[in-house]
């Protein structure tokens, strides 16, 4: 008796977490427009050795390579693409 009571306990509170959890995920609100100075940066690729940062353009295949040179241009966004995203 005692065994099904706390496990119907945990179920209980998990299911409250798991709903309390996902109502404030819901609550996230964007700016209607794109501040003046939006930029950002990602990292993909194995290990997160490629990136790319919106602010310089520069965009890096991987970090590993010896040459980084060979393996690095600028790539600016039109204002289309950062619009997109």
């Amino acid at each position: 008796m005692k065994k099904a009571r706390l496990i119907l306990t945990l179920a209980s509170l998990s299911l409250i977490f798991a709903i309390s959890l996902s109502l404030t995920g819901c609550s996230l609100s964007l700016p209607k427009e794109r501040p003046s100075d939006f930029s950002f940066s990602i990292r993909f690729g194995t290990f997160g050795e490629s990136s790319y940062d919106s602010e310089t353009g520069m965009l890096v295949k991987a970090k590993s390579y010896s040459d980084t040179e060979k393996f690095s241009t600028i790539c600016i966004l039109s204002e289309a693409e950062t619009e997109e995203i």
